[in-house]
């Protein structure tokens, strides 16, 4: 295998009741190590890979992330994010507090995942402006990965066709991304080696300016 897309690993729980929270695990009820659970299952794919296949590099996508996860060689993603302006807004606050974390390795599904909002109408030009949008974003995000829900399909000719303003917009982009290459690769170095990052918050970089402590 060379990567594995973990699912999941929240762990997953439909109609959540807060007593639930107290069912009993090994180390404790859920509410006590549940948001452990993504480490611990990440940690056992990685492990257990490299322990069969040591000279090959174990690549995992998952759901779910949690304080150290980065050393099991784990992308974390946002989620199943519905298509909205406002989760657009809410995503750029958790990929760069993921990073701050010490994960360096997040993105976001570009759209959002459940268009509900534009009746999973991809034809819908409201839709259209957001998912290109947040199309130009993901061009800076470690992985640059469009996940919709069914029936919403995002393929760049959906979006029209050359000279309409949704498709040059994610065309030019596209290009982008594969210019941006080798800096992807060289960063994607330095956080292995120097415990770099991709994605940061002004205040990493200007420290002493007051003016980018609360941007």
């Amino acid at each position: 295998m060379d990567g594995w897309w973990l699912d999941s690993t929240e762990p997953d729980h439909m109609n959540l009741k807060d007593q639930d929270f107290n069912t009993l695990t090994y180390f404790g009820t859920f509410r006590r190590v549940h948001n452990a659970f993504p480490l611990m299952s990440n940690k056992g794919v990685y492990e257990h890979q490299r322990a069969t296949t040591s000279d090959k590099r174990v690549f995992l996508l998952t759901r779910s992330s949690f304080l150290g996860q980065q050393r099991y060689a784990s992308h974390s993603w946002s989620g199943d994010v519905v298509s909205t302006w406002e989760v657009m807004r809410k995503q750029l606050a958790a990929g760069l507090n993921y990073s701050l974390c010490g994960i360096p390795y997040w993105n976001t599904d570009l759209g959002g995942f459940f268009a509900w909002k534009y009746n999973n109408n991809v034809n819908n030009i409201a839709y259209h402006e957001l998912h290109v949008r947040w199309y130009q974003w993901g061009v800076f995000q470690p992985i640059m990965r469009s996940h919709n829900s069914s029936p919403v399909a995002v393929e760049i000719y959906q979006f029209g066709q050359k000279g309409d303003w949704a498709y040059n917009a994610l065309e030019k982009y596209t290009h982008l991304r594969y210019r941006l290459l080798p800096y992807l690769y060289s960063t994607s170095w330095e956080v292995t080696s120097k415990a770099g990052s991709f994605i940061r918050p002004l205040m990493m970089d200007f420290p002493k300016d007051p003016k980018v402590l609360d941007m």
